[in-house]
């Protein structure tokens, strides 16, 4: 499942309850892909991500990879 938003902040967006919810009730893996921050640092605290365009237009070719690895 994905669901997209264009908060910047994962916490702001509406859709966060319904992941949080999928991730208690389903045990389902919650992963933000967020833009890259230029010193590193995710909005949310978290480590960057891998899955993340790096450019715009650029590829989510790792995130296409592991979603079909599951």
């Amino acid at each position: 499942i994905m669901l997209f938003c264009v908060e910047r902040v994962p916490a702001a967006c509406h859709r966060s309850l319904l992941a949080e919810r999928l991730a208690g009730d389903l045990g389902v893996e919650v992963m933000h892909i967020l833009p890259p921050d230029p010193n590193g640092v995710r909005p949310d605290g978290g480590a960057p991500s891998p899955a993340v365009c790096l450019t715009p237009g650029g590829s989510v070719r790792h995130m296409i990879d592991k979603i079909r690895a599951m």
